[in-house]
């Protein structure tokens, strides 16, 4: 009797401990195949913690040594869900070893490791405690699959490149056109850089919190004038409380004649808050028929900005630009504006475009908004 529950002791604390043990894996591009906890890709790496589409175990770690800078890596070539092995339990950490102080220079994202999200190795990710990705040179070109991150507590990325740019045979044909965060409680992305050109979209859906901390968006030449925004952040449920908050966001372009990026759009959130923006050498003069906005914001409870800075920046090719636009917000204050060379062919240039709507039913609401730009100016 004593050794059968001394047996059964021992198992149980196996399986405690294979809980609790954390997993650390090494990428190591210099590698041809798997050595110890080492392995030459990181989808080998990646595979290693799954059992069919859950994590074996609760702590998962995985570093790219520097010998993958500028080298491909994938998630797994798989048509599979990667889950946690309960509801929002585990935790996924993923980091280069070698990141630079700062991501603050395009150059910069040269020295990453290159995640490219493509057809055959689209990420899908749910129920865990937390995903952190850091240190790595984002490639979204999916074009017939969707990524999306759903079901998690916290989800951070820093210190990182994304660049989600497409052909111009990938928009012609009508291809996927977003990367969807849902259902998340706290959203950051810190540190980053963004090549934008309107073709695809970060879509954030029923999150609470929303941050993004010193961002560089940059602004393709081959930007299209689309309804695709880099950032779109909306809660389609009502229960839902979202709170969006921009630290430090820069906007820079291509010297060329450019549409309006989209920076920002959102649409049923409870706040926005934005500190510090700058866009600095742009012009605006590219050929469009729709309304442009750099942020804007539909129905919304609190809209607040300070220390926006404008230089060297041209509009013009369509009357309705704006830097930022506000439909059906309820308070709104922006102070601290620094303008320098600004230019415009019209006698004005509007700074804040402002939509009035009554109070209506959410249903209401949304046929009116969407498609979105809808309303009467001032």
């Amino acid at each position: 009797m004593i050794h059968y529950f001394f047996s059964l002791y021992s198992l149980l604390s196996l399986i405690f401990l294979r809980r609790v043990i954390p997993m650390d894996l090494i990428v190591d591009a210099d590698l041809t195949q798997k050595q110890g906890n080492s392995s030459p890709t990181l989808d080998q790496a990646i595979s290693a913690l799954l059992n069919g589409p859950r994590f074996i175990d609760d702590e998962n770690t995985i570093t790219l040594r520097a010998n993958c800078a500028r080298k491909n890596q994938h998630f797994p070539h798989l048509a599979r869900h990667i889950t946690g092995i309960t509801s929002r339990s585990g935790r996924l950490k993923i980091v280069f070893e070698n990141i630079p102080p700062s991501i603050s220079d395009v150059n910069d994202c040269d020295g990453l490791p290159k995640l490219v999200l493509a057809n055959d190795s689209c990420v899908s990710i749910s129920n865990l405690d937390s995903l952190t990705i850091t240190g790595l040179n984002i490639q979204y070109l999916a074009d017939t699959c969707t990524s999306t991150l759903t079901n998690i507590n916290s989800i951070t990325f820093s210190s990182f490149c994304f660049n989600s740019s497409a052909s111009s045979n990938s928009w012609m044909n009508g291809a996927t056109s977003r990367f969807e965060i849902v259902n998340v409680t706290t959203f950051s992305m810190v540190n980053a850089i963004y090549f934008y050109d309107a073709f695809r979209e970060i879509w954030i859906n029923e999150t609470n919190e929303v941050i993004f901390d010193r961002i560089v968006l940059v602004t393709l030449a081959s930007i299209i004038s689309s309804s695709h925004s880099a950032f779109f952040v909306t809660a389609s449920n009502d229960s839902i409380n979202t709170n969006l908050t921009i630290t430090d966001l820069q906007v820079i372009c291509d010297p060329r004649a450019l549409v309006v990026p989209s920076v920002v759009e959102t649409l049923f959130i409870d706040q926005v808050s934005i500190s510090s923006m700058k866009v600095s050498n742009c012009n605006f003069s590219a050929p469009t028929i729709s309304s442009q906005a750099i942020i804007r914001t539909a129905i919304a409870s609190d809209f607040s900005v300070q220390e926006v800075f404008l230089s060297n920046v041209i509009f013009g090719s369509n009357p309705s630009q704006s830097i930022f636009s506000m439909t059906a917000v309820l308070n709104s204050v922006l102070t601290n504006f620094h303008i320098m060379t600004l230019y415009s062919p019209y006698k004005g240039i509007i700074l804040l475009r402002l939509y009035f709507s009554t109070i209506k039913s959410r249903e209401e609401q949304i046929r009116e908004i969407i498609p979105r730009g809808l309303g009467d100016g001032i």
